[in-house]
């Protein structure tokens, strides 16, 4: 069984998996199973009041999940997939487990195959957090994954630094990763 097909059957059964992105390694799992993303919490020693990113491999499984307003829909179409977090409102389906009770969803169109490839295998989103213990570096590539997970997807991250996060709505960058100049004129 090829990786790929490897790490979509742990995502479907419930499991944790390490995956590359075009920024830093990620670990997920399916956003609808609630003990799995409370597994996420715990393997990262995160907080709990902490919210988690979602990644998704497609618009149409980004709009089944959140609003995006209209004027903004040919803007992201211009950036995704790609290294930039988005948050926009959530529907009533994203648990407030990954929000904290936000009414907002941070969401990753990652510009990555292998990443693609499972979420669009998996035929769900999945949680997108850094792939290291809270508050430590974050993982570029596998060998650096030290996490509890159930299965490691080799890859490679091509820019090796966070990704921004970016709130439209508020007009407020969020956090500066990779490439901020690049979203900076969007928030004006």
């Amino acid at each position: 069984m090829n990786q790929i097909n490897k790490a979509v059957k742990i995502l479907k059964q419930g499991g944790i998996i390490a995956y590359p992105t075009e920024t830093t390694y990620g670990i997920g799992c399916n956003i609808f199973n609630e003990k799995a993303v409370k597994k996420i919490f715990e393997i990262k020693g995160r907080d709990f009041n902490k919210p988690l990113l979602v990644a998704v491999s497609s618009f149409k499984m980004m709009q089944d999940i959140c609003f995006i307003p209209e004027k903004y829909i040919d803007l992201i179409k211009k950036y995704l997939p790609g290294p930039v977090t988005f948050l926009w409102n959530k529907k009533n389906n994203v648990s407030n487990l990954i929000t904290q009770s936000s009414d907002l969803v941070g969401i990753r169109f990652p510009d990555n195959k292998k990443a693609l490839k499972i979420i669009e295998k998996c035929n769900f989103p999945i949680i997108s957090t850094s792939a290291n213990i809270s508050g430590q570096k974050d993982s570029i590539n596998w060998k650096q994954v030290k996490l509890n997970v159930d299965f490691i997807v080799k890859g490679r991250c091509k820019y090796k630094k966070p990704t921004s996060v970016i709130n439209l709505m508020d007009k407020k960058i969020l956090r500066k990763g990779y490439n901020i100049e690049k979203y900076e004129g969007i928030i004006e």
